[in-house]
Parts: structure tokens; C-alpha cells; sequence
């Protein structure tokens, strides 16, 4: 297999240039955030026809979101605010989408429903990121949705408008998820840093894909030679089987007939393995591609079911790997969470704070049992202090002070 290296390097070159211009923009000197200003449309730092185009078309990508969004927003609904509790339970699946959202394109939507009286939330709803832009006038900022031709204008929920100036056409409030060092209201995505390698993946999986339809990703060729074969009247003759076969060649085997005019000689075979430098350096830069996609969120490759590893799930490396992956995930969820909070603060009135919890592993779970277990044994931790440790290991479960955790798990 000859593979054009030009051809892959030109595709790459088209999909990031855009993406590259745009982030040398933002090196320069400002004390204000590159979306701060008067009268004009804020522009995210990534593209989100870019973003959206390479989650549809980067399976590495799609899955990582997805598992990312799970561990974030899919565990165990919590809080002490029975009423913050019940409506994010109720709520939890537009959580996921706005998480998928924000993981992806670095910001995220959600238009609040509200009852008649407007002072009680009912539900949040998620709005397409990719359909939605910001506007600033009069300094105030709207989210202004485009869809279908149709254009809707919601305040966001925690700015300051004032009476006087404030746009007519509004329809509707919204929370609104994002905002980093650099940007008010827009995060960069953590995959940002690999972008040219999952356009490479991208491109390399295109590549095949043609390959294949032309039948030309070839594994070896069985080479035979020899004399004119007699032909027998009604059946296909030796040299038609063979290019039939050739010409529906495919993956795999291609079989190729050179025949001569001296009929004694004998019938020749000689197999000619293709596998090559080409195919080992391109597959390999795959791989390395998608391990540089897993470490922008410190993803271990199990979490993706890729269990390529040797490595038990209980050796001491697993053990720190999923201990840095699960920091990440509390990180990310705390930044995730945060207008959530202040969106709780204002319609349920109160400090109390919404908590979902990230998933565990039985033996990190048995680890800290054990480890409480034996601080207690020796005097050294109280009840009250072991459920307190234990409520703060990111556990599946959570444990009031009258529960007793030991008579659970004998």
C-alpha cells in the first residue's frame, strides 16, 4: 500500500488552518477578556461547526464526551435541599445534554421554564450550543437562538439589565455555562490541544475508507505463472476464475495470473506479503493520536472499554491513573456546576448545593473502607470523622452521622 502522505498533510492543513489563525488572535495584551466590549456579536474561541464536525467524525472524540458527561451529571442526585434535590432529578437528563454541550464546544445553554407567576423554575431545556449566539448592546448581554429561520432573544440569568434600554423582542430567560481565564462567557474545550490529531485520525480513517471502496488496501498478492491451462467446454476457464476474483478483490488476499506460451512448464506460486513501513507508521500515529486525545481529560483507555492494557485493574498504576482521571472529573464538574449553584441560590433561596456524585471502583471503595477501618481500630479517627472521610471520597453512597457504614458492608 502506497500512501500519499502529501494528500493527508493537504487535509489536516485545510481542517485546523482556520482553528490555528484564530488562536494566534488571542495572543496579545488586554486587561479585559477577549469577550468583553460594546455593541458587538462575542465570538467562541472554537468554531462550532468545526467542534460539531469533528465529534460527529471522531469516534475517539464522541466517546470520550459521552463517558465524560456519564461520570459528570449521570450519578447519584444529592442535596440538602429536598427541593434542589427533586428538581434536578427530574432534570437530570437536560443536565447531561448541556454537559455534553459544554464538553464540547466550551459553553453551554438552557431556557428556564418558569410557572405563571415567573418566580418558580419548573424545568431547564436545553438549547442546540451550535444554535445560539451572543450579543452585547447597551451593555448588556442577550443569547440570541437561530433555527429553522426563526430567531429568538432570551436574557441570561445573572446579568444586569436595565429597564430602560433592555431589547423588546425578548422572549425568555436562560443559564448560561462557560468563562475561563481568557473568556467571560466561553471556555476553550480541554480536546482543543489535540485538535490537529484528531483531524489527522479523522483524515487517516477518510483515507482508508476510499482505499477500501477501490480495492486497494491489500494484505498480500498470490502471484502465479505457468503454462496455458486446457480450458473444458461450459465451465469458466482457469484464467477467467482467476480475474474474477481479481476484480472483486477487496481487503485481504489479490491473486494474479501471468501465464506464458510454453504449455509444458509447470504452474509456478509465489506469495508477495504487502505489509509494509507505510502501514505500521500510519496505524501507530493513530494510536498515538488518540492516547494525546485521552490525556486533554487524563482518561485511562479502560474507561473506553479499550482494555489493550496488560495491566491488571488492581495494580497500584491503575489505581493512581483512576485516581488522577476521577481529580479531573471532580474539576471539571465543580466548573461545570457553578452557574447551577448560583441558578439555585436565586429560585430555591438557599446556599444549599446540588452534588453528583462520580463514579468509584470496587477496590478503590474497599481501599478506603479498610483504611477507615484500621484508623479506627488504632484510635486515631472518630465515627464522626469516618463518615465525613468517606463522604468525601466521591463514593456512590452518602452517609448520615446515625448510619453505621460497618454493619452495612460485613
Amino acid at each position: 500500500m502506497n500512501f500519499n502522505y502529501g494528500r493527508l498533510n493537504r487535509a489536516v492543513d485545510k481542517i485546523v488552518i482556520d482553528e490555528n489563525n484564530n488562536q494566534y488572535k488571542m495572543i496579545e495584551s488586554s486587561t479585559k477578556k477577549q469577550d468583553e466590549g460594546e455593541n458587538y456579536i462575542l465570538y467562541p474561541p472554537v468554531n462550532p461547526s468545526t467542534a460539531k464536525y469533528f465529534y460527529q467524525n471522531s469516534p475517539i472524540l464522541f466517546k470520550c464526551i459521552n463517558a465524560l458527561t456519564e461520570d459528570i451529571t449521570l450519578g447519584q442526585v444529592s442535596s440538602e435541599n429536598t427541593e434542589i434535590r427533586d428538581f434536578w432529578f427530574n432534570n437530570q437528563d437536560e443536565l447531561s445534554y448541556l454537559c455534553k454541550d459544554y464538553l464540547l464546544f466550551g459553553y453551554a445553554c438552557g431556557e428556564i421554564l418558569c410557572d405563571k407567576t415567573k418566580n418558580k423554575a419548573v424545568s431547564v431545556k436545553q438549547i442546540p450550543a451550535d444554535t445560539v449566539r451572543l450579543i452585547e448592546e447597551n451593555g448588556s448581554v442577550y443569547v440570541q437562538q437561530h433555527i429553522n429561520g426563526n430567531l429568538t432573544t432570551l436574557t441570561i440569568h445573572g446579568e444586569i439589565y436595565d429597564p430602560e434600554t433592555i431589547r423588546k423582542d425578548v422572549e425568555g430567560n436562560c443559564i448560561w455555562i462557560g468563562g475561563d481565564e481568557r473568556y467571560k462567557y466561553f471556555s476553550i474545550p480541554k480536546w482543543y490541544s489535540s485538535r490537529n490529531q484528531i483531524a489527522t485520525n479523522i483524515v487517516i480513517s477518510d483515507l482508508n475508507i476510499d482505499n477500501i471502496q477501490n480495492g486497494n488496501l491489500l494484505t498480500g498478492v498470490l502471484a502465479i505463472s505457468g503454462g496455458r491451462q486446457i480450458s473444458i467446454d461450459d465451465e469458466m476457464s482457469f484464467e477467467d476464475k482467476l480475474k474474477k476474483q481479481f476484480e472483486n478483490v477487496g481487503i485481504g488476499l489479490a491473486v494474479s495470473y501471468v501465464e506464458n506460451a510454453n504449455r509444458d512448464q509447470p504452474i509456478n506460486m509465489d506469495y508477495i506479503n504487502l505489509t509494509n513501513n507505510n502501514y505500521t507508521y500510519i496505524r501507530t500515529t493513530y494510536e498515538d493520536n488518540e492516547q494525546s486525545i485521552l490525556e486533554c481529560w487524563f482518561m485511562p483507555k479502560i474507561r473506553l472499554l479499550n482494555n489493550t492494557e496488560k495491566e491488571s485493574m488492581n495494580s497500584n498504576k491503575s489505581e493512581v491513573l483512576w485516581n488522577i482521571y476521577l481529580r479531573s472529573c471532580d474539576n471539571i464538574q465543580r466548573e461545570f456546576l457553578s452557574p447551577i449553584h448560583r441558578f439555585n441560590r436565586y429560585y430555591f433561596k438557599t446556599h444549599e448545593k446540588l452534588n453528583v456524585a462520580l463514579p468509584t471502583f470496587e477496590n478503590q471503595t474497599t481501599v478506603v473502607l479498610d483504611n477507615v477501618r484500621n484508623l479506627m481500630d488504632m484510635g486515631l479517627m472518630s465515627r464522626k470523622e469516618a463518615i465525613e472521610y468517606i463522604n468525601q471520597q466521591n463514593l456512590d453512597f452518602k452517609l448520615s452521622i446515625e448510619d453505621n457504614i460497618f454493619d452495612r458492608v460485613k
